[in-house]
């Protein structure tokens, strides 16, 4: 579910991105390093997975119609990091400033016919932003956090 996850994600912003800015390519990979030509692209990295505490005690299946069940969403939060990793960091910026614009405009995505995905952007407490911005290769990786929860929904 995680992979179906972030691949509905990069999919729908490698599709928004495409005709915005010239195909930026979207990859799922470990967090974005800096420098590396090869990889030019928008990368998105799960950096943890944590128990939805207001769907903990909601049922396994939920009844669809008569007689039908359907089985619900996992009751998990994915937080991803959307990175831009680019040689040049004026093209990082304006690459990075695309990828917020769209996620903007794509606050829901429809995962499958019974399950959605709701993308919040969260932020870091100073401290914490700090250990993300030393492992990131300092000043040269624009990146935004994001929160995705699955919820059950026609």
């Amino acid at each position: 579910m995680i992979l179906k996850v972030l691949q509905a994600f990069k999919s729908e912003l490698e599709k928004a991105l495409g005709e915005d800015n010239n195909a930026t390519p979207v990859i799922l990979a470990p967090m974005a390093k800096g420098g590396n030509p090869s990889s030019e692209a928008i990368v998105v990295t799960l950096l943890t997975i944590e128990e939805e505490g207001m769907l903990r005690n909601s049922p396994s299946f939920v009844r669809a119609t008569a007689g039908e069940e359907r089985k619900s969403a996992l009751p998990y939060n994915l937080y991803t990091m959307v990175s831009a990793d680019f040689t040049n960091y004026d093209n990082a910026l304006q690459k990075i400033s695309a990828a917020l614009q769209q996620v903007n405009k794509m606050p829901r995505l429809t995962l499958d016919e019974n399950n959605h995905i709701l993308i919040d952007f969260i932020s870091l407490n100073l401290n914490t932003n700090l250990e993300m911005i030393h492992s990131l290769n300092p000043g040269r990786i624009p990146y935004f956090l994001l929160k995705f929860k699955i919820v059950p929904g026609p």
